[in-house]
């Protein structure tokens, strides 16, 4: 089984874990047009008029279209290695919280659509 969790209410990390790895996979040209693409949208979620979901579907699309998904999965896997352990917390600061498990959102769809495990 494969999983990709991703800490968006910093309950096991110190940062956004998330957007720092749409960061690392986008494409040079991506991070260009990014002003461009997102800019509005981040306007808008910063003024409150769309939510963090909607953001977050809209980069996440964004960033992972006409993406190989081998490509991405490869990122992913050097991203564990190198970046992750430095923001998650000690497990006691973890443990101390209480535990919640929310199913991913509809609206953030896998970049390559359904897989099999």
């Amino acid at each position: 089984m494969e999983l990709a969790l991703f800490d968006f209410d910093h309950t096991v990390t110190t940062c956004d874990t998330y957007g720092r790895f749409l960061r690392r996979v986008a494409t040079p040209e991506q991070l260009a047009q990014a002003w461009w693409k997102v800019g509005p949208w981040l306007l808008a979620y910063r003024l409150r008029l769309i939510s963090a979901e909607r953001i977050r579907a809209r980069v996440t699309r964004l960033t992972f279209s006409n993406r190989h998904v081998d490509d991405i999965a490869t990122q992913a896997v050097g991203y564990a290695r190198d970046v992750l352990p430095e923001p998650i917390l000690p497990a006691p600061q973890v443990l101390a919280k209480p535990p919640r498990v929310v199913a991913p959102a509809p609206s953030v769809p896998h970049p390559a659509g359904p897989r099999e495990f």
